[in-house]
């Protein structure tokens, strides 16, 4: 890779990117519905966890231990959930295959926090160093992964990036400058997303990274709490320390401010 501050363009971009890149969309992607999977079969028969999560004749396939699975009709409805609400029909459900067993196959074995943790690594390691790359521009940018494993990387203003309504399982965007602490307008998007799906949201500076991640879907009284300092960091009536400090009591999320690169 260049050094930092010289952005490639034209086809040395498109190679960049495709060297860099590979096949992340579709590990992140694969990840992301393994970790609604997990999430949703918890709900049904607690101590679920994912066996494993792989790609078989352009399927992704998904095997769950639980102690008491669901039957064929339950997973049915699962996938046909997760295709129409949380993809918005990008995977159709005859790509995920889900199965079930109630004897343990294998030494690993992944509860949804487990499955995003897993995700972000893959993020930090493929995604991030991009991101980071861009922050040396003049322009806000942006990495998306959608839930049918692609990528598209734009650029946005010098003081916003503004993405189309597209159902995501990961969203990165770039501040030109060192300071990579969400705005009110940010952290009003990263719930939004959140709350249709996405599991890991990140804001990249030149010094700093901000992340959160999904240990699990929001309910309903996280929400409001969540919603509540957005509202007040939009009104200038908290700041980001109170506001890092009230988000890291949140269960259902994990937030980190790291420093460097």
């Amino acid at each position: 890779m260049k050094a930092p501050g010289t952005v490639p363009s034209g086809a040395e971009w498109d190679a960049e990117l495709n060297q860099i890149f590979g096949n992340t969309g579709v590990i992140v992607a694969r990840l992301g519905i393994a970790f609604h999977l997990a999430t949703l079969l918890e709900e049904y028969t607690p101590s679920t966890c994912l066996l494993q999560a792989e790609e078989q004749n352009n399927k992704w396939v998904y095997v769950f231990y639980a102690k008491n699975c669901p039957d064929k009709s339950w997973l049915e409805e699962v996938t046909a959930y997760i295709e129409s609400t949380l993809t918005k029909h990008l995977l159709s459900t005859d790509r995920i295959v889900v199965k079930c067993f109630d004897n343990p196959i294998g030494s690993s074995c992944l509860h949804a926090d487990s499955i995003s943790i897993k995700m972000l690594e893959v993020v930090e390691n493929n995604i991030m160093p991009i991101l980071h790359k861009l922050s040396f521009k003049n322009n806000e940018y942006f990495v998306v992964v959608t839930w049918d494993g692609n990528i598209a990387v734009g650029r946005g203003g010098e003081r916003n990036v503004i993405l189309p309504k597209i159902p995501h399982v990961f969203f990165g965007h770039t501040h030109p400058n060192e300071v990579c602490m969400p705005s009110p307008t940010d952290l009003e998007n990263m719930l939004d997303a959140l709350c249709s799906g996405a599991i890991i949201e990140v804001v990249v500076s030149r010094l700093c990274s901000f992340v959160i991640r999904l240990r699990r879907p929001l309910n309903a009284s996280e929400y409001d709490k969540f919603f509540m300092l957005v509202e007040q960091y939009k009104r200038g009536r908290i700041n980001i320390d109170r506001l890092l400090s009230e988000l890291d009591k949140i269960d259902s999320i994990e937030v980190q401010v790291k420093i460097g690169h």
